[in-house]
């Protein structure tokens, strides 16, 4: 079955100009004549993957050795290549990890989320939950948009940055296939998965690349692979789930594409990308593999008791920082008062709160904190040592100013953005121009949990 994906992914094209591949995976389809899998030998399995008409046109998976290096035409939109890139794939690896960004804090905050509709430690329900929501979204937002990389650019977005695209475009995410598979990776290792990224060339259809998440190696003891499978193909209505299957390790991982099956559903295991070359690239290596467990509670419990939010007190769990903004907050100068409302059945706060002086201030972001109170940076031309001043505002859960800090010199300071960190401190972005090269300077700060630079 070919799968049509669209021009301009970033791999269009892939040679290696240093050594070779030195590990080999083959697709693998768990359909219904698929039985006894663990007892299949090495032979068998390549057998098996060369044989299944379900994988014509999809080669094995080929894992590279750090040192070689990988050379790639630019997409440009389309099919044909705007010039050639080259890089060792150590530094690709390390460039995709970066951006995959599990321990941030607004991509942690979703991928929980998510996976808190279903309880449990590394369960497969979980990795669905978040498949889902990034391939369809869910009532307040699109799936995902799908948008290519500039012209003669491959442009890898941060895991985070990609969310806050989706904020502002109201859809779970928007990018190109490789924005795609880095936030898959992205959630899914934040609730403790492991993932890898395959790179793949069609010279047909360009380029692509696709996410994969670790099962487990069939044949263990105590193994929940073929388990798993079974819980798949129920759960998603379907006789065939695609993985690949390491022939001397026997490790097993699932398909995380967006493609659709024959029924027309995307799902966790849906078909392979075809083409000519599929490269893998194991992302956070330096981490042992977390095999996946099945669901907690029975499957008919999960899909009529589960609820997708739930209440502690006033505050509402299972929101995305916006949506509790959005719910929490509503900006009006005219009144700072506080009154409780109902919205489908959730009682939800609602307040206004004004900061600022004689002169003008002005809000430029505003971030939910750990604590649940907020976390603003904006501009203030009434405090501060200067013209303007950047300034920075912590609140507690109802608007309240614990504690402000204002940053700046003799001239002009603006603030940007600002996100809280894992210790609990903040960094801010901003513009300058009492310090720096001259003119105006663009002006990161590093604060402690009190806004101590």
């Amino acid at each position: 079955m070919q799968i049509t994906m669209a021009h301009g992914a970033i791999w269009l094209c892939m040679v290696l100009l240093v050594g070779s591949g030195t590990a080999l995976d083959v697709p693998f389809v768990f359909d219904q004549s698929a039985s006894s899998v663990a007892g299949y030998s090495p032979s068998q399995l390549e057998q098996a993957h060369l044989s299944s008409a379900d994988l014509a046109g999809v080669p094995a998976v080929t894992l590279a050795a750090d040192d070689e290096v990988m050379a790639f035409p630019v997409a440009g939109g389309g099919s044909m290549p705007e010039g050639e890139n080259s890089k060792k794939v150590g530094e690709l690896k390390k460039s995709l990890s970066a951006r995959t960004e599990p321990d941030n804090p607004v991509v942690h905050y979703e991928a929980v989320v998510l996976g808190a509709k279903y309880s449990g430690d590394h369960t497969i329900d979980q990795i669905a939950s978040i498949y889902e929501y990034l391939k369809n979204g869910d009532d307040s937002k699109r799936g995902w948009s799908y948008v290519p990389d500039p012209r003669g650019i491959d442009y890898f977005m941060y895991a985070n940055e990609t969310l806050e695209i989706g904020k502002e475009a109201g859809c779970a995410g928007a990018g190109d296939c490789d924005d795609f598979a880095i936030l898959m990776a992205a959630l899914v290792e934040s609730v403790g998965g492991t993932t890898r990224i395959i790179l793949a060339h069609n010279n047909t259809t360009g380029g692509h690349a696709y996410a994969e998440v670790y099962l487990g190696q069939i044949g263990e003891q105590n193994s929940l692979v073929e388990d798993i499978i079974k819980w798949l193909k129920s759960n998603s209505d379907t006789d065939k789930i695609y993985t690949h299957i390491d022939t001397d390790s026997k490790d097993v991982w699932l398909n995380l594409d967006w493609g659709a099956d024959r029924k027309g559903n995307a799902h966790p295991g849906g078909p392979f990308y075809q083409g000519d070359k599929h490269i893998v690239l194991c992302i956070r290596d330096a981490f042992s593999r977390t095999p996946l467990r099945l669901p907690e509670a029975p499957e008919d419990e999960a899909e009529q008791g589960t609820p997708e939010r739930r209440e502690d007190g006033n505050n509402t769990i299972g929101q995305t920082v916006t949506e509790s903004i959005q719910e929490a907050v509503s900006i009006d100068q005219s009144r700072v008062g506080q009154q409780t409302t109902s919205t489908s059945g959730i009682e939800v706060q609602s307040w206004s709160k004004t900061f600022g002086g004689e002169r003008g201030d002005r809000g430029g972001a505003v971030q939910q904190t750990l604590d649940r109170g907020y976390i603003i940076i904006g501009t203030t031309g009434s405090f501060g040592a200067g013209n303007d001043d950047l300034w920075l505002i912590k609140t507690d859960a109802s608007g309240n100013k614990l504690w402000e800090r204002t940053f700046g010199g003799a001239d002009w300071e603006y603030g940007s953005s600002v996100q809280q960190i894992l210790d609990g401190g903040y960094i801010i972005t901003g513009y300058t121009w009492s310090f720096g090269a001259g003119g105006g300077d663009l002006w990161l700060i590093r604060t402690d949990a009190e806004g101590n630079v």
